[in-house]
Protein backbone atom coordinates (compact mmCIF):
# COMPACT_ATOMS: atom_id res chain seq x y z
CA UNK A 1 0.00 0.00 0.00
CA UNK A 2 1.08 3.67 -0.68
CA UNK A 3 2.92 5.82 2.10
CA UNK A 4 0.62 8.37 1.92
CA UNK A 5 -2.89 9.02 2.29
CA UNK A 6 -5.01 9.65 -0.81
CA UNK A 7 -8.77 11.22 -1.31
CA UNK A 8 -11.80 9.85 -2.61
CA UNK A 9 -15.09 11.78 -2.67
CA UNK A 10 -18.10 9.77 -1.74
CA UNK A 11 -21.95 10.28 -3.01
CA UNK A 12 -23.89 10.86 0.49
CA UNK A 13 -27.42 11.88 0.55
CA UNK A 14 -28.08 15.02 2.97
CA UNK A 15 -30.21 12.95 5.67
CA UNK A 16 -27.50 10.02 5.88
CA UNK A 17 -24.80 12.47 6.58
CA UNK A 18 -26.42 14.51 8.70
CA UNK A 19 -27.08 11.62 10.66
CA UNK A 20 -23.14 9.86 10.16
CA UNK A 21 -22.02 13.28 11.51
CA UNK A 22 -23.85 13.13 14.42
CA UNK A 23 -22.96 10.09 15.92
CA UNK A 24 -19.06 10.63 14.47
CA UNK A 25 -19.48 13.35 17.13
CA UNK A 26 -20.67 11.36 19.58
CA UNK A 27 -18.28 8.95 19.34
CA UNK A 28 -15.68 12.10 19.03
CA UNK A 29 -14.47 11.02 15.68
CA UNK A 30 -14.38 12.81 12.54
CA UNK A 31 -16.54 11.03 9.48
CA UNK A 32 -13.13 10.48 7.48
CA UNK A 33 -12.11 8.49 10.49
CA UNK A 34 -14.86 5.65 10.72
CA UNK A 35 -15.15 5.73 6.81
CA UNK A 36 -11.15 4.73 6.83
CA UNK A 37 -11.80 2.28 9.73
CA UNK A 38 -14.73 0.44 7.05
CA UNK A 39 -12.98 0.77 4.32
CA UNK A 40 -9.95 -0.82 5.90
CA UNK A 41 -12.22 -3.35 7.34
CA UNK A 42 -13.37 -4.17 3.94
CA UNK A 43 -10.42 -4.46 2.54
CA UNK A 44 -9.16 -6.87 4.86
CA UNK A 45 -12.05 -8.94 4.63
CA UNK A 46 -13.06 -8.55 7.89
CA UNK A 47 -16.49 -7.37 6.82
CA UNK A 48 -18.92 -8.12 3.99
CA UNK A 49 -20.86 -6.81 1.42
CA UNK A 50 -23.75 -8.89 0.59
CA UNK A 51 -25.66 -8.16 -3.05
CA UNK A 52 -29.24 -9.54 -3.29
CA UNK A 53 -30.78 -9.66 -6.76
CA UNK A 54 -34.57 -9.47 -6.37
CA UNK A 55 -36.52 -10.99 -9.63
Amino acid sequence: MPDSDSSISVRLSPRIKLAAERQCKRDELSLSDVIRMLLKQYATGKIAVEIKVKD
